[in-house]
């Protein structure tokens, strides 16, 4: 099957500042770009643990089971990109665009991820256990059967998104945006602001459906 995605170094709208990164994503799309779907093997996948990707437009690009664990992505835009089954435990995504983007499958635990942005992306059964996505924008993304355990999600924008048995035990989510968000998830998690207030069962049912989400439904 052929990707959709973008894979020649021609297609790359900016490269990292970092001159070791840039040269390393050269090399990756350079190969990429020259095979087939058929010929992939995992040692063509992209190995950018602990990098410095600061300063890259990758948009569109095919990142498929990219390898970014502790990378710095702080700021790069990653919009409609593909990082199906990528590792992106323990980076940080600060401020990074990721709208539209194949997430899935992901696994992401312990990233940072302040004022990131997931508009519209698809993060079905991916992993973000115990990341901090205070005040990120996840609008209209699709978090179906994704796990968000223990993540601190306050102030975040989940308006519009969609749930379906999204695993949000222990999540911190007070102040977050919830308006038309539909789904099932699974609690129990805290809504306080300035205290803790853990809800549970019916009443994170309740709070959900006075902020503006009656559609979602809480399951255990």
């Amino acid at each position: 099957m052929k990707s959709t995605y973008a894979r020649s170094p021609d297609d790359v709208l900016r490269w990292p500042d970092n001159h070791v990164t840039a040269a390393s994503l050269r090399a990756y799309f350079s190969g990429l770009y020259n095979q087939s779907d058929d010929d992939a093997v995992v040692e063509d996948l992209l190995g950018g643990d602990n990098l410095d990707f600061r300063g890259a437009d990758l948009s569109g690009m095919e990142l498929l089971g990219a390898s970014l664990m502790g990378a710095n992505l702080n700021d790069v835009c990653f919009a409609g990109a593909d990082l199906y089954q990528a590792w992106l435990i323990s980076a940080d995504l600060s401020r990074a665009n990721f709208s539209g983007a194949d997430m899935r499958k992901i696994e992401g635990r312990g990233c940072i991820g302040r004022e990131a942005i997931f508009r519209g992306a698809v993060l079905q059964r991916s992993v973000f256990d115990d990341c901090v996505f205070t005040s990120a924008d996840f609008h209209g993304a699709d978090l179906r059967r994704t796990t968000l355990s223990g993540s601190d999600l306050a102030q975040a924008k989940l308006t519009q998104c969609r749930f379906g048995r999204t695993r949000l035990r222990g999540c911190r989510i007070g102040g977050a945006e919830v308006t038309g968000a539909t789904g099932a998830v699974i609690g129990p998690l805290d809504v306080g602001i300035v205290e803790s207030q853990i809800l549970g069962d019916s009443d994170l049912q309740r709070w959900f459906a006075e902020n503006g989400a009656p559609g979602v439904t809480v399951e255990t």
